[in-house]
């Protein structure tokens, strides 16, 4: 008696294929979301670079062009969000009458932890003055200016060489009340000041 001879593959062949194709689309998956932080990290980057542009262009617009402004608050309240409603840069920036950005600029994730930071020096010896920026909402320089600010951002990959980078040109100081250290090497604060 002949035996037809079954072709196909065993239960172990086939088991072996699904878990060779389960680890790599977990390599993939893991890849991806690496990928997907840093380009969210390359976005905030970029975005504190324009709304570095823009200060540029504001503080050319303040008195004797030496103020960086400072919408809304006072020695008292140097520190906000970027995007606080009330006292932040976005709304102040993208203004149309002041035409320094087309559209406010936000962080990807624009929570508790990723935000756009702005801090001015408001305690140091001639730093700070108020009603030295143009304001076209209310009256002509209404606004309050700095000498110097830092922009800042939580990036979501910690090992980005930039963080370093970033600290050393823009050192952390106390004079930026409000504004948490962040030159401690655990911090993965992305700075950007004028210099």
């Amino acid at each position: 008696m002949l035996h037809a001879s079954k072709s196909g593959f065993t239960l172990i062949e086939l088991l072996i294929v699904i878990v060779i194709i389960g680890i790599l689309a977990t390599i993939g998956i893991y890849m991806s979301i690496g990928k997907v932080a840093q380009s969210r990290d390359a976005v905030r980057k970029s975005d504190l670079n324009q709304i570095k542009k823009a200060l540029e262009f504001a503080k050319s617009e303040c008195k004797t062009g030496v103020w960086y402004p400072l919408k809304a608050a006072t020695a008292a309240t140097p520190k906000t969000k970027y995007d606080d409603a009330t006292l932040g840069l976005a709304i102040y920036l993208s203004d149309p009458d002041l035409k320094h950005l087309k559209s406010p600029l936000y962080d990807p994730k624009n929570n508790a932890t990723y935000y756009y930071g702005y801090s001015v020096n408001v305690t140091g010896s001639g730093q700070y003055s108020t009603l030295v920026c143009p304001d076209v909402d209310t009256a002509p320089n209404i606004v309050s200016g700095s000498k110097d600010y830092r922009l800042t951002v939580t990036l979501e990959k910690t090992n980005d060489p930039d963080i370093a980078k970033s600290k050393a040109k823009c050192p952390w100081s106390s004079d930026f009340t409000g504004l948490s250290d962040y030159s401690a090497s655990t911090s993965y604060v992305y700075v950007v000041c004028p210099n």
